[in-house]
């Protein structure tokens, strides 16, 4: 699962691989593959921020990026 600070912005359903996109201020920006990669597109600056991938049987963080878009 994809979140942006604290906000939880999607995520994959390991049952049946149902993409879920949670936050309207990326609307129809976001994309997520099967392999949990996400792509946004369409950046502005009020995307710069922290964005964290993390395990959802562990719910431990795996990676943590950085975004500055100017």
């Amino acid at each position: 699962m994809w979140t942006f600070g604290h906000i939880l912005i999607a995520k994959i359903n390991g049952k049946d691989n149902k993409r879920e996109f949670y936050d309207e201020r990326f609307r129809n920006r976001l994309k997520l593959d099967q392999t949990g990669s996400l792509t946004l597109t369409n950046t502005r600056t009020t995307d710069s921020g922290f964005y964290i991938v993390t395990s959802s049987r562990t719910e431990m963080p795996l990676n943590t990026f950085n975004l500055t878009v100017y």
